[in-house]
């Protein structure tokens, strides 16, 4: 079975001279997480923040793989809806924090709410969580260091079923509130980042 290349540090820039909060999109499986990792201190305490679930075996593996990669000392929690929470009161503890994914934890709640809503009112519900994330990230200090990573995924065509269509324009609307809050966006494409905000590379 063929595996998709990680991004290797040949060629790489320095993704540590970005200016925090720094947002990472792209498509799926292109390199997102692997530059994420990049653009923290290696020497230092992180706590990651992942959104995938555990109940998936799919979920469990990529999940593995990417812990694999990162420093053993490196904290990982899995809260998944609750992955907001965390992220509040990381700030408090930790001087640096990833956050992957976005559209991950978006997913889950879509996941928990859509047989309780109508579709417009799940999407409006995901759009108040994304407020709250945008509000949680607007107070991260200059001393904090924050990487979220999320997919780009409206891409495709329209999906058939109402829950996935919410979850597809939500986490599109997400991603550009999310934007306007970071200093930094970096956008992922086979494996190659190219920074649409903030300071550029060398």
């Amino acid at each position: 079975m063929l595996q998709v290349p990680r991004p290797s540090g040949k060629n790489l820039p320095d993704l540590q001279v970005l200016e925090s909060p720094i947002l990472i999109i792209g498509a799926a499986f292109t390199g997102k997480s692997e530059l994420a990792n990049r653009a923290l201190d290696t020497d230092k305490i992180a706590l990651v923040i992942g959104t995938g679930s555990l109940e998936d075996n799919h979920f469990q593996k990529r999940i593995q793989d990417l812990k694999d990669q990162r420093p053993p000392h490196w904290e990982h929690v899995e809260p998944k809806q609750d992955a907001l929470d965390h992220l509040e009161s990381a700030q408090h503890g930790y001087d640096q924090i990833l956050f992957d994914s976005v559209n991950q934890w978006i997913a889950e709640l879509t996941l928990s709410r859509a047989g309780k809503l109508s579709a417009e009112q799940l999407e409006d519900s995901l759009l108040h969580e994304g407020r709250q994330l945008c509000k949680v990230v607007r107070g991260f200090g200059p001393r904090k260091r924050l990487v979220l990573v999320t997919s780009e995924v409206g891409a495709g065509i329209t999906p058939p079923s109402a829950p996935a269509r919410a979850f597809r324009q939500a986490t599109s609307r997400i991603n550009c509130y999310l934007a306007e809050e970071c200093r930094s966006v970096v956008m992922v494409s086979a494996g190659l980042p190219l920074v649409l905000k903030g300071q550029g590379f060398n």
